[in-house]
């Protein structure tokens, strides 16, 4: 078997800690909460109409319009090296 070796680049904030969707206990995509954010901040929509929307629960929506959660910016990038996907049987 041939196991070649996979690089990625996750995005860390100041101190090195992988931040936004490479975080490992990352739940939604940049792209959901970048939507969030403009359904309360462009279109004016209220915590719960935008949670009934998207499936997501009322305090999710909350502390990511208010910033409390995916606050931080992408500052720096690493190079990781990923163990490949075990081979079905």
């Amino acid at each position: 078997m041939n196991h070649a070796k996979i690089i990625r680049c996750i995005a860390t904030n100041d101190r090195g800690i992988a931040i936004g969707k490479y975080h490992h206990n990352c739940k939604h995509s940049d792209e959901t909460v970048d939507k969030i954010r403009d359904m309360h901040e462009v279109e004016g929509m209220g915590y719960l109409r935008i949670a009934n929307a998207l499936n997501l629960s009322k305090s999710t929506v909350a502390v990511i319009c208010r910033y409390e959660r995916r606050a931080q910016t992408y500052g720096n990038w690493k190079t990781i090296e990923v163990a490949p996907a075990a081979e079905p049987a």
